[in-house]
């Protein structure tokens, strides 16, 4: 907070909505689209559009961490004053989230996919060593952007309610001055 008592910006004005509110940065929304990859890789067009990536992930197991992604992304639709409880814990939450799928998809691709990346020679190593650079893309965004740690604690709170955890209210003095008496 400034001598005006205004709240000064740490990101260019172009990140703020009309309201002072942290927009979604475009990173982030392209950190959404890797995230629910798997889920575009079981639907028809997902498998024809993206062929060896779609026979080699388009498992079940590869969409339990895109259902987290997708949970965060639905959230940032309800990012407005009127939101429920749950919709601001999720949000608050949702780096962590994001990381937790990303890095589970890797130890998945780790995992499952081992034997090819041992040998490259094989057909399926550029899709799993792409895989991998995309999810270690996101994670190393998520942990090195402040714009992705402040878009998580940016929610726009109820008219007149302060925020209960992350409050930055600076209490004024006290009304009355309070007096203390040393003793020897």
């Amino acid at each position: 907070i400034g001598a005006q008592g205004m709240v000064k910006n740490i990101y260019p004005r172009h990140c703020y909505d009309e309201k002072f509110h942290l927009k979604i940065p475009f990173f982030m929304w392209l950190s959404f689209l890797v995230g629910l990859r798997h889920l575009l890789f079981l639907t028809p067009p997902g498998r024809y559009l993206f062929g060896y990536s779609a026979e080699i992930f388009g498992h079940w197991y590869f969409v339990i961490p895109d259902l987290l992604v997708l949970g965060v992304l639905a959230v940032s639709g309800y990012r407005v004053p009127e939101s429920g409880k749950l919709a601001r814990k999720l949000w608050r939450h949702g780096r962590e989230i994001l990381l937790a799928a990303s890095l589970s998809r890797i130890a998945l691709v780790l995992l499952v996919e081992h034997a090819s990346l041992v040998n490259p020679s094989i057909w399926q190593f550029e899709p799993v060593a792409a895989s991998l650079l995309l999810d270690g893309a996101v994670v190393l965004y998520l942990m090195a952007s402040p714009l992705a740690k402040d878009i998580f604690l940016d929610f726009p709170q109820p008219d007149g309610k302060p925020d209960e955890e992350n409050s930055q209210v600076i209490a004024s003095p006290p009304a009355k001055p309070r007096t203390v008496t040393a003793t020897a």
